[in-house]
């Protein structure tokens, strides 16, 4: 496959986006990251591929790339996509959540992938599970309630993914927002950044979407559709997605999904044998102001402060 792909950030996501970037006969993989240190182990373990370039230093990329896969922060990652796309032609972008911390740095990059014309997708893959697209056609036409419970799914790093397969079942693109966040802040896994606990109630005009986190809960995560007298429980077991229908008669069925590895969609956005399922970042964006407004005013309510632009969730 003659391509020129980029990686961006090779932390714990990049790193499995590199995997399966390596499983394919690529012309050039180029790798950026500001770690060096992590730099010698990753040349350490790809000792033996040719066809990859790791380097710490934004002057070494090439003039073009077919393909750039972004897997920094949201704390840095607005800086250094501004400075890569000023310096390379880049055609397909794929970002991970969450994009960013600042709402003026959303319309500025939005001026920026039109400008440059650059197809940019945000990697929310839930959307493109075969599981999903099985739910969604149980629920068509039917008024559901997607709710989404627990005490350890980290509600400001992975709402986004919930939004994002609410937006996916719902197809509206109006929605209205009701949040119950505690007046406190969780530290969260990754350093400098923050979590919550709350309820976060989003509605479109016929359906609903419930999340919440609690210490509370004696559960980690709960998946829930409620429609017309159903509801469908889903979970991930051992590579699996696991669906349990129950009916109003009290029937009870079961079913099983694979569940895909990060390295089967990377390739498959790398290879675009497919229309990109994925959520283009004009829509995707308008899902994360949604949240960010909601994380923001409860941030600023905590720090007792009108002044915060930045809110650090990642």
């Amino acid at each position: 496959m003659k391509k020129k792909i980029l990686l961006i950030g090779a932390g714990n996501i990049g790193f499995r986006h590199l995997q399966s970037l390596m499983k394919l006969k690529l012309d050039q993989i180029d790798c950026l990251e500001i770690n060096k240190k992590r730099i010698t182990n990753l040349e350490k373990f790809f000792i033996k591929s040719k066809n990859i370039n790791f380097f710490s230093n934004i002057n070494y990329l090439k003039k073009k790339y077919d393909v750039a896969i972004d897997a920094t922060t949201s704390s840095t990652r607005f800086k250094i996509l501004d400075k890569i796309i000023n310096k390379s032609k880049i055609d397909n972008l794929l970002v991970e959540k969450f994009l960013f911390q600042n709402f003026k740095v959303y319309f500025k990059f939005q001026n920026i992938i039109k400008k440059k014309k650059i197809k940019t997708f945000i990697n929310c893959p839930m959307r493109t599970y075969e599981a999903f697209s099985f739910i969604k056609k149980k629920i068509s036409k039917k008024n559901f309630v997607l709710k989404v419970t627990g005490s350890n799914w980290n509600m400001c790093s992975n709402s986004i993914h919930y939004l994002d397969l609410f937006n996916f079942f719902d197809n509206d693109k109006k929605y209205t927002t009701i949040s119950f966040l505690d007046n406190k802040i969780k530290k969260s896994k990754r350093k400098h950044f923050i979590e919550f606990n709350g309820k976060i109630y989003i509605s479109s005009r016929k359906n609903h979407l419930l999340l919440e986190h609690n210490k509370e809960f004696k559960y980690n995560e709960k998946i829930e559709v409620f429609f017309k007298h159903s509801k469908i429980e889903v979970s991930f077991i051992n590579n699996k997605v696991n669906l349990t229908l129950k009916s109003k008669n009290k029937k009870i069925k079961k079913y099983k999904f694979k569940l895909p590895f990060q390295s089967e969609e990377t390739r498959k956005f790398v290879e675009n044998k497919m229309k990109v399922k994925l959520l283009n970042y004009n829509m995707s964006s308008k899902l994360h102001i949604i949240l960010l407004t909601e994380f923001m005013n409860n941030y600023k309510k905590i720090k007792k402060s009108d002044n915060i632009i930045n809110c650090p969730i990642t």
